[in-house]
């Protein structure tokens, strides 16, 4: 979602957000450190590229 060209950039950012949040239920850094290290680094990227502006709350969520 976060490269998707088709439909709204704003939404587009929202799913892949929630999809990196729900694919860390499953990465965790004991189990899958790499993957969990480059979902984090996506995660991160998303919010940096959201559109709707600095939620300090989305921020928190990353550490």
């Amino acid at each position: 979602y976060s490269d998707r060209i088709k439909g709204e950039r704003a939404e587009n950012l929202e799913l892949a957000i929630a999809c990196y949040r729900n694919a860390l239920t499953i990465y965790t850094p004991e189990a899958f450190p790499e993957d969990w290290a480059k979902t984090q680094k996506n995660l991160e990227i998303a919010y940096n590229q959201s559109i709707r502006g600095d939620d300090p709350d989305q921020m928190e969520t990353l550490t």
